[in-house]
């Protein structure tokens, strides 16, 4: 039996008759020439006339059915096999997959991609009864829909989601219901947007969907990219040191999908939902741009950041979320000789004017404290390290804690080497070096001034400081960074990371004493000494930002094991967790963009940045066509429930009618030469 999937076309077939009334009209149209003898038509032959006649004839049934053949080929017939069992409507297994990700909720119109795709899932079911195995698959769900016939107001449990669509993990979900349910008919649908990353594909098509006979329709509702669509990729924060009234600076980076005109915008800084900050910017079409904002801010704590453009057709990549913390108080212990000394009484200041919550202590009995209590510990002019001290610091870096050293005439540089080398591997202590004279010395390289540590301690950049004077120092060896540099280009103040590089270890190269540097009597000297144990005491290399769709396991900060904590996400009631069974760490399921705060006793002991995964909107987008070989390309908007009914098991056949329209076409052209040979031979 024979049955069109596209349908809508077949009215077109009443112009199979602008032909005939082309031939009638001419015909018609008859001139009448006056002879002046009829004795010049007799030798004219009758059954040439006639043979004209009929090739005219001939000429008009061949371009009637031109134009049939040609309506025929797009309306898409085909034909019906026929079931030997005798059952002319044999079961079908259809799944339907439909594409979640966040690029389909963008608006067409008044509607989203994603509610035009639900619309055409629907208009599928249309085509199926109850004695069909119908299997629905998006990234978060999959069930049987089991009730027909289906209504067009159907509500269909399938939700955007904002990960990426892992197009090779639903084909096999595919594939496990075709082998489950082994139906004669087999169809598989993918709705989609046809913006498809390559990500999203891990494999090429699953073997069983080419060896299997599955008729497979691919339904795109929407040909191109988004008309209007700037969206935030990334943001990092280009302040290392995060403190109280000084300014934070972002770098934010941003992609124009509109391939045909450049993209203005108002971009927003908000913390805490409050606005701090804005700019405009321009991005040329189809490029990326970054642009800087700042703030600055004036509380403690764990600073919730987000970056907001204005509306355009996808909304959902206008934001951008992070945090970090800016801490209320640094635990630090401080370890020194029994006499102290200058550094002694400016820690004890630091420690009464500044975050600084520093705990003194001597060498007789800091191996009571409990290193992991500490966010920094420094040593000044320790001793030979014992075997147990040693392990114990190796330990304590592990962590992703620092340790501040800095060496004096109780220890040598080979003894120092020997515990330095169990914690980073380097042996990093040179010589100890002395001026030849006593009004000899050396000075610090002024452009230390301009290094990322110390640049926030100068108010006024260009205001010449007056340099310290260095006698004595240990000459560091091949350090990761250096900080303070003398004249010379002998570094002063050294960083090296420990072996799991996890941990730092910071060497200050002279003592703080009269006889090694006249240090503490400069104006430049407390404020680097704040510097060095605020940065040193608080790490931030590691932000808390996650990609949304994915399930993490994070660390919960600032609580002990006995606390009661709870999550609270960015949409939706909090949910408690169990530490004791997590062992201070939780798995969270990061749905959704935003911040996660977790609170401890009532309070906010951390959070957590969760932003989309901006690789799905990176083109270049797979090539659906090649991809899915051999299937049936259907616009929604074409989409037909009842020709999807009439077409099920069915061959197609408009090639055939391509063929034939092409037959008819060659056909007309030796007509028409005919025509005319024998019209000049008449």
């Amino acid at each position: 039996m024979l049955s069109f999937i596209n349908s809508i076309v077949l009215p077109l077939l009443a112009a199979a008759i602008i032909p005939l009334l082309i031939y009638l009209f001419r015909r018609g149209k008859t001139k009448r020439i006056s002879f002046s003898s009829l004795r010049f038509l007799k030798s004219l032959e009758n059954q040439r006339i006639r043979h004209l006649r009929i090739y005219q004839i001939l000429l008009l049934i061949i371009r009637i059915l031109f134009v049939i053949f040609v309506v025929l080929a797009f309306a898409r017939p085909a034909i019906k096999i026929i079931n030997i069992a005798g059952d002319s409507g044999a079961a079908t297994t259809a799944v339907i997959i439909i594409d979640d990700s966040y690029s389909m909720t963008s608006y067409a119109g008044a509607k989203t991609y994603f509610d035009i795709s639900l619309e055409a899932a629907r208009e599928i079911l249309s085509s199926f009864t109850e004695k069909d195995y119908v299997y629905i698959l998006s990234s978060e769900s999959g069930f049987r829909v089991q009730s027909f016939p289906v209504q067009r107001n159907l509500n269909l449990p399938v939700k955007p989601v904002y990960g990426l669509l892992n197009l090779s993990e639903q084909l096999e979900k595919a594939c496990e219901v075709f082998r489950k349910n082994p139906n004669l008919n087999r169809e598989l649908y993918f709705i989609t947007d046809n913006r498809i990353n390559q990500h999203a594909l891990i494999d090429s098509l699953p073997v069983y969907l080419h060896t299997r006979n599955v008729v497979k329709y691919v339904v795109k509702i929407a040909a191109d990219h988004p008309t209007n669509n700037l969206s935030i990729d990334t943001a990092i924060i280009a302040t290392s040191l995060y403190e109280i009234n000084r300014p934070v600076t972002f770098e934010i980076q941003l992609t124009n999908y509109n391939l045909e005109s450049s993209a203005s915008a108002r971009l927003n800084l908000f913390e805490s939902n409050k606005r701090m900050a804005m700019t405009d910017l321009l991005i040329e079409s189809g490029s990326t741009g970054s642009v800087k904002l700042t703030y600055v801010p004036r509380k403690s704590g764990q600073q919730l950041i987000h970056f907001e453009l204005e509306d355009d057709d996808l909304s959902a990549d206008n934001y951008y979320y992070l945090n970090f913390r800016i801490p209320e108080v640094l635990k630090v212990l401080y370890t020194d000789q029994p006499e102290g000394g200058l550094l002694k009484t400016a820690v004890q200041i630091l420690s009464r004017q500044t975050v600084l919550d520093i705990d003194m202590t001597s060498y007789a009995s800091w191996q009571g404290r409990q290193f992991q209590n500490y966010d920094l510990i420094v040593l000044n002019d320790p001793p030979v390290f014992q075997n147990q001290t040693v392990n114990r610091i190796s330990e304590y870096l592990r962590q992703g804690k620092n340790l501040i050293i800095i060496p004096g005439e109780n220890i040598t540089p080979a003894q120092l080497n020997q515990a330095v080398h169990s914690w980073t591997g380097e042996r990093p202590t040179g010589e100890l070096i002395h001026t030849k004279a006593v009004d000899q010395y050396f000075t610090l390289d002024k452009d230390f001034q301009h290094s990322n540590l110390f640049d926030p301690a100068f108010v006024q950049k260009d205001k010449a400081i007056e340099l310290p004077q260095v006698y004595k120092y240990f000459k560091m060896i091949n350090p990761k960074d250096n900080y303070l540099y003398l004249t010379n280009g002998d570094p002063l103040l050294s960083c090296f990371r420990d072996k799991t590089q996890k941990g730092s270890l910071y060497i200050f190269g002279t003592q703080f004493k009269p006889a090694w540097t006249d240090f503490p009597f400069k104006g430049f000297y407390m404020p680097m000494l704040y510097r060095l144990f605020y940065s040193a005491g608080y790490s931030t290399e590691n932000l808390s930002i996650y990609k949304a769709g994915n399930r993490a396991r994070i660390p919960v900060a600032n609580s002990s094991s006995s606390a009661q904590v709870e999550i609270i996400p960015p949409q939706g009631q909090p949910y408690p967790v169990d530490l004791l069974s997590s062992r201070s760490h939780v798995f969270v399921s990061m749905d959704i963009p935003g911040h996660y705060i977790i609170n401890a006793d009532g309070k906010m002991a951390d959070a957590f940045s969760v932003n989309l995964n901006s690789a799905e909107m990176r083109t270049p987008y797979i090539d659906l066509d090649e991809y899915f070989l051999n299937a049936k390309i259907v616009k929604s908007e074409m989409l037909k429930g009842d020709s999807l009914r009439k077409a099920r098991t069915g061959q197609e056949l408009w090639f055939i009618f391509v063929l034939l329209a092409l037959i008819m076409l060659l056909l007309e052209i030796w007509l028409v030469k005919l025509i005319e040979k024998r019209s000049e031979d008449t």
